[in-house]
């Protein structure tokens, strides 16, 4: 997501991601954990960040940055948008699907 995305997603009641795994994941190997922490904190986002090792990009089909994915408690992939697409309803809506397929 891109810093405008995830300032908007700060804004959601944390009630709506506590159920759910949510991280920053880095698309750009010169986003190394210790750099994408530091922005987190810097920015006052509550959720950790995350590395994808490896062929992890390629294998999520990620080729841009501010690729957003959702992955069920299956595994499956249950919602997928690039840049500058969904926005806080939608959003809501992804995660209230995810928290519910969690029960």
């Amino acid at each position: 997501m891109c810093a405008a995305e995830l300032r908007q997603l700060k804004t959601l009641d944390p009630k709506v991601t506590e159920n759910i795994g949510f991280y920053i994941v880095g698309s750009s190997p010169a986003e190394t954990i210790d750099i994408l922490e530091q922005d987190r904190q810097e920015k006052g986002y509550p959720w950790p960040v995350a590395e994808l090792t490896g062929s992890g990009l390629r294998d999520f089909k990620v080729v841009s940055q501010s690729t957003k994915i959702a992955i069920d408690t299956q595994g499956i992939i249950t919602y997928r948008a690039g840049f500058n697409k969904g926005g806080l309803k939608e959003w809501q809506s992804v995660f209230e699907s995810l928290a519910a397929d969690s029960s």
